[in-house]
């Protein structure tokens, strides 16, 4: 028999054990707000880190400790983790699991199956989805109050960083990737007054830019990320094209954990490329 299907096999024994178990439990907790939570995903890592006390916290995932994509990493320090896989998930006995849309099927629908309750979140695409988002979750867990101060401060840091300073720039990444419009990243731009110049290339959505349409497009500033910033690949030596290094404002290096995901943190990226000066 394919180890693969013996695996599922086992799963499935597994679960159908331990949910006859857990199930009396999990009737008395659905009556109440969900205490044990568990997140699959390193944007609902950081809501809940937000927005749950932290021994309500039963797992993040395994990345919620890298810097490189998560702003809250600190905070998730000393938090149990997980890879994904059911058996683990089911053994932490939760009350609401959340994830993304993309995380793995045949986890999620297990999960269900055995009545665990879990919510999927989409990428965020703007500031509307991560305020519905944070409400969401609030509600979820019923922080409600704290979901609303959440916004409320969302709110009052992006009026504060308002800058009328015109600007312009275009995310950059490996391989001539880029943002365009739709997109959280566009939605950081405009938030620090600065034209998005693969949306005025055209671009809608995340994909390939040629750097024909680019430099057509005139940004002041490169924008790349310090995710393996440095790095020799094959990708990134549309990086070092003489075009882009002539670019009047040059390059800035943004953190990728301040927009990998759509939350609170958004607005440290929105102060830094505030902070970049005009070009003459």
């Amino acid at each position: 028999m394919p180890q693969q299907k013996l695996r599922a096999i086992k799963t499935i024994l597994f679960a159908l054990c331990l949910s006859a178990y857990l199930l009396p439990f999990r009737a008395a907790a659905a009556e109440t707000a969900p205490h044990r939570l568990v997140s699959l995903n390193t944007c609902t890592d950081q809501l809940l880190l937000m927005l749950a006390r932290r021994e309500r916290i039963a797992a993040l995932t395994y990345l919620a400790t890298r810097q490189e994509v998560s702003s809250l990493w600190r905070e998730a320090r000393g938090i149990p983790q997980v890879r994904g896989s059911a058996e683990e998930i089911l053994m932490l006995q939760p009350d609401l699991v959340l994830a993304g849309i993309y995380t793995t099927r045949y986890t999620i629908e297990l999960l269900r199956q055995f009545r665990v309750p879990v919510i999927s979140l989409p990428p965020a695409n703007d500031f509307a989805d991560v305020r519905r988002q944070i409400r969401q979750v609030a509600e979820a867990i019923g922080e409600e109050k704290r979901g609303e101060a959440l916004v409320a401060a969302f709110d009052q840091d992006l009026a504060r960083l308002s800058t009328t300073r015109p600007r312009s720039g275009v995310f950059y990444r490996n391989g001539g990737y880029s943002v365009g419009r739709g997109t959280l990243s566009d939605a950081v731009m405009r938030a620090a007054n600065m034209e998005n110049a693969a949306a005025i290339a055209g671009l809608e959505g995340s994909g390939f830019l040629p750097l024909e349409q680019l430099v057509m497009a005139r940004p002041d500033w490169l924008i790349t990320s310090d995710y393996q910033h440095g790095v020799p690949t094959l990708g990134s030596r549309s990086l070092r094209h003489p075009v882009l290094r002539a670019l009047p404002g040059g390059e800035f290096i943004l953190p990728g954990n301040l927009t990998a995901c759509g939350g609170p943190w958004n607005t440290r990226a929105v102060e830094l490329l505030a902070g970049l000066p005009p070009v003459d």
